[in-house]
């Protein structure tokens, strides 16, 4: 009898517990998902939602003020996600204080969307195979920073001749002479501060150093 009875409370305390366990999911499932308004825009890959917190888009690299590309970025970003409501997933701080996430908004990726504009590259530091294909595919067809910003000749000025390339993230500034061995498939990324310049002097005093293979 007393077996009995402690199986009838062991199924009771059972059957409690599933009920729970589904009420406890169905709660969770009926709590909204934290929405956020994008109040500004800062440039193709920076933007600040409520409480002033700025939002760095993981996996793209947009072209930092100044440079070649990017008034584009920014507009398109504004096209996307300004005063509009914003959904972010598996936020981390940088180095600079900025969340660095996932932005989504309607369903879709804004780190996917900006880079299908062409205005807004892959992150070369980036963990993200998807976006790199978009990037291939948008740079293949030469669209925005690709089309407007990469050059292999100097378009505005063809008298300077001189390529400096200057690579974020690195100490490597360095400029190649028309006769150097790489000049012909050196390019200039004018969007990540690549520059041209008319004389070796001029590149010296900008922080360039002559390439090995120009000896």
């Amino acid at each position: 009898m007393v077996k009995l009875i402690m199986k009838l409370v062991v199924v009771g305390l059972m059957a409690i517990v599933v009920m729970m366990g589904g009420w406890i999911v169905k709660i969770k499932k009926d709590v909204p998902e934290k929405m956020y308004t994008v109040n500004r825009v800062i440039d193709g890959d920076t933007i600040v939602i409520d409480n002033n917190q700025e939002i760095r888009l993981a996996n793209i690299d947009a072209p930092e003020k100044g440079r070649c590309g990017f008034e584009e970025a920014k507009v398109e970003m504004e096209k996307l996600v300004l005063n509009k409501k914003i959904k972010i997933e598996g936020s981390v701080n940088d180095r600079f204080g900025r969340l660095l996430t996932t932005v989504w908004i309607d369903g879709k990726m804004v780190n996917e969307e900006i880079v299908r504009t062409g205005w807004v590259r892959y992150d070369s530091q980036g963990e993200n195979k998807y976006i790199q294909n978009i990037d291939d595919e948008v740079e293949g067809k030469r669209m925005g920073i690709y089309g407007k910003c990469r050059e292999e000749t100097n378009r505005e000025n063809p008298e300077c001749r001189i390529k400096g390339n200057n690579r974020e993230g690195t100490n490597d500034h360095i400029y190649v002479l028309p006769g150097c061995k790489n000049y012909a498939i050196t390019k200039i990324a004018r969007d990540m501060g690549d520059e041209w310049f008319c004389t070796e002097k001029e590149a010296s005093e900008s922080g360039y150093v002559k390439a090995l293979n120009c000896e």
